[in-house]
């Protein structure tokens, strides 16, 4: 699919932002109602989609760290402040809270709700994400 995207739309690329928006449209509506796909026995995705009939949560309850936790708000740049310093921690987590639990003097685990997502080493300010994360 994404080499398909690629050749019809941007190889090579649109003049100008609005024009290349255009291809992308195009492509879409295309791919999605007249376009067959094998994998879908020769129909395409428009005719078989059907709307969820289950309504997601308008609002979701914010996540609560355990009290033994310190928490900090990640800035729109994706650092949060520590000892009066920046320390970038991911870009994907702007304005949400993340966990601190300290391991030890200067170490911290650091969670995004219940999933750890790195490590802060204060005395280096430097954070660095799990390998799974």
């Amino acid at each position: 699919m994404h080499q398909t995207l690629k050749q019809d739309t941007a190889n090579p690329s649109a003049k100008t932002i609005r024009a290349q928006q255009k291809r992308f449209d195009e492509f879409r509506r295309v791919y999605n109602h007249e376009r067959p796909h094998e994998a879908l026995n020769q129909e395409t995705p428009g005719s078989l989609y059907v709307p969820s009939t289950r309504l997601l949560p308008r609002y979701t309850k914010a996540y609560t760290y355990p009290s033994s936790f310190q928490t900090q708000r990640v800035n729109d740049a994706g650092d949060i402040s520590s000892h009066k310093s920046r320390v970038f921690i991911r870009k994907v987590f702007r304005g949400d809270a993340i966990g601190f639990e300290k391991i030890e003097e200067n170490f911290y685990k650091v969670f995004f709700c219940n999933l750890e997502v790195g490590e802060l080493d204060v005395s280096d300010l430097r954070f660095r994400p799990s390998l799974r994360a």
